[in-house]
């Protein structure tokens, strides 16, 4: 359970894709998020100082969920990146 917090790393790439979407005020969306939603989030949530045991380090060393989800940022970042150049250059006045 406490392995979810790794999922609100596609939280930005979300917001972005609403930014990239929408028009007007939700233009800003990723920038909203990133710069207040997520600082007053972890203002409200606390620091977590503590370290997992070796035993438990050594576990999740072998979880193949984590490395999945490390590599699976790379095309979502590319395809966010190619998708916002195709909306520049095709944008209408």
């Amino acid at each position: 359970m406490r392995d979810l917090k790794y999922l609100a790393a596609y939280t930005i790439p979300l917001a972005t894709a609403i930014s990239i979407n929408f028009s007007e005020i939700l233009t800003y969306t990723a920038v909203f998020y990133a710069f207040f939603i997520i600082p007053v989030v972890e203002m409200i949530i606390g620091k977590d100082d503590k370290n997992l045991s070796t035993k438990q380090s050594e576990e999740k060393k072998y979880l193949k969920i984590f490395d999945i989800m490390l590599y699976l940022n790379l095309p979502i970042v590319y395809g966010l990146l190619s998708w916002s150049i195709y909306n520049f250059s095709n944008f209408e006045y």
